[in-house]
């Protein structure tokens, strides 16, 4: 399915085809094979879940009107529903992306010493797949059906770094392509590329680790408001309307 250029219509894509797109390339960087329709499905079926225990809990502590209850029970659970489905696909997502950026430089070390050993790139691309795991292996192996399929290597390229979402795969596909029409070392270009890469990856987690503490600090501060109102309604419901 992948390799289809034009994806089924349905009507969920006709309605909405921006955000229909957006989150099937989302879905495809989580590394999900659901479709944007199973994903809402599974959203619609979370708010039915949450929108029940809400009842009840209203119910139980609240004991206010029925339809006020099941008024403010919907409407959180639509939006817990779709922010949780949110947060748990962009979490995916970027644990996958994390893990394609930290296989890409070992990918590309392996690509060069496959070119330089005299393999044409189709074939070093080939070896990448075969050599490395799981996620990168099978975007490579993406690469080498695309151009088995009459896709030339800088579009296959192109759309590698467009399903990945990849920053350092853009670079990689710019490198090929310009090298493709200007000329020049590929196995240099690439094992440059492949330093630059673990250079920035370093400074990354260097200033990650700086900013770690701030950064942990912020969030308590900012939850624990949150966490105070909460404890406040539950155990004491008339707390903060005893004066109004």
């Amino acid at each position: 399915t992948s390799l289809v250029r034009q994806k089924p219509g349905t009507r969920l894509s006709s309605m909405a085809p921006k955000i229909y797109d957006q989150v099937y390339v989302y879905c495809r960087q989580a590394g999900f094979s659901m479709s944007p329709q199973r994903l809402a499905t599974i959203a619609a079926a979370a708010a039915v879940v949450i929108a029940v225990i809400g009842m009840f809990v209203l119910s139980v502590v609240m004991r206010g009107a029925v339809v006020v209850n099941l008024l403010v029970s919907a409407i959180g659970a639509i939006v817990i529903a779709v922010v949780g489905v949110g947060i748990w696909v962009n979490n995916r997502r970027a644990k996958r992306l994390r893990q394609i950026e930290e296989q890409l430089p070992l990918a590309l070390d392996i690509l060069t010493r496959s070119i330089r050993a005299g393999h044409p790139v189709s074939t070093a691309v080939k070896l990448s797949a075969d050599e490395m795991g799981d996620p990168i292996g099978s975007e490579f192996g993406l690469i080498v059906d695309e151009t088995t399929y009459g896709l030339e290597l800088r579009e296959a390229l192109a759309n590698f770094a467009h399903r990945t979402g990849s920053s350092y795969a853009h670079f990689f596909a710019v490198s090929v392509a310009i090298q493709t029409e200007t000329g020049g070392n590929l196995a240099e270009i690439l094992g440059n590329l492949a330093s630059v890469i673990r250079a920035q990856q370093t400074l990354h987690l260097r200033v990650k680790a700086l900013a770690a503490e701030g950064k942990m600090s912020a969030l308590i501060l900012s939850i624990l408001p949150l966490l105070l109102v909460a404890f406040l309604m539950f155990s004491e419901p008339s707390f903060y309307t005893a004066h109004f």
